[in-house]
C-alpha cells in the first residue's frame, strides 16, 4: 500500500464533469489509477471500520468497476452506458471528493508520507470538452443486469463486515443500498451512516450490528 504515490481523490477531481469529458489519452491511466484507488481503499477499509467514508467511497469504486468490467473497459461503450455515466457521476460528485480524502488521510497516517500524484500526471492539462462522433446517436439506455449488481454491492458490504452471506441475501442488501450510498449529507456524523448500513442488514434478516462499528 505505502509503494503508492498516489492521490485517490484524483480520481473523482477527473470525473467531476462526467465521463464524457475524459479525453481518449486519459482512458488508460483512468483504469489504472482505478485499480490503485481500489486497493487502497480496501486496505483503508479492512484496517479501519470506523472510516465510514472509505467505506462508501469503496461501494461507488467497485460499482464503477463492476460496470466497467462488463464493457471490458471499452470507453466508446461506456459513453453510451448509462450505468456506467450515473456510477461516473457518482465518483465525481463534490461528496465522494470528501470521501477519497478520508481515504488519503488513512493513507497518510499508515505510510507517514502524502499521497500525491504521480509525477508524470502534473503536466496533464484539462480534459478536451467531448465532441460526439458524427455518426454517434442517443445515448444506450442499456444496463448491465440490476440484479447482478445489487449482488456485487451486497457483497461488498458483507465483506467489510466479515459476514458471509448467500448471493439472495447480497441482492437483497444490494437492493437495500440502492440510493442509499448519497443519502446523507457531509455533515451526518458516523453514527448516521452507520445506521443507514444498519437499516439495510434488518431489511433483509442479516444479524450485522453495524451501528456498533461507529461507535
Amino acid at each position: 500500500m505505502c509503494s503508492n504515490s498516489f492521490s485517490v481523490s484524483s480520481i473523482s477531481t477527473l470525473l467531476a464533469h462526467g465521463l464524457e469529458n475524459v479525453s481518449e489519452s486519459q482512458y488508460a491511466d483512468l483504469q489504472s489509477d482505478i485499480e490503485i484507488a481500489n486497493i487502497l481503499t480496501k486496505a483503508a477499509v479492512r484496517e479501519d471500520k470506523e472510516n465510514v467514508d472509505a467505506i462508501y467511497f469503496a461501494v461507488k469504486l467497485q460499482k464503477f468497476i463492476r460496470v466497467m468490467n462488463g464493457l471490458s473497459w471499452d470507453f466508446s461503450e461506456a459513453l453510451l452506458n448509462q450505468s456506467a455515466s450515473e456510477a461516473a457521476a457518482q465518483l465525481g460528485s463534490a461528496e465522494s471528493l470528501q470521501q477519497a480524502n478520508a481515504v488519503e488521510a488513512f493513507v497518510i497516517t499508515r505510510c507517514g508520507m502524502p499521497s500525491t500524484v504521480p509525477f508524470d500526471a502534473t503536466a496533464d492539462t484539462l480534459p478536451l470538452p467531448y465532441i460526439a462522433s458524427p455518426t454517434a446517436t442517443d445515448p444506450s439506455t442499456k444496463s448491465l443486469n440490476q440484479a447482478s449488481e445489487h449482488t456485487a454491492t451486497g457483497k461488498i458490504l458483507a465483506g467489510i463486515y466479515g459476514v458471509s452471506i448467500s448471493d439472495s441475501e447480497a441482492q437483497c442488501l444490494g437492493a437495500a443500498l440502492n440510493g442509499v450510498v448519497d443519502a446523507t449529507s457531509a455533515t451526518a456524523n458516523a453514527d448516521q451512516y452507520a445506521q443507514q448500513f444498519q437499516k439495510a442488514f434488518d431489511v433483509c434478516g442479516i444479524n450485522v450490528p453495524t451501528t456498533s462499528v461507529a461507535k
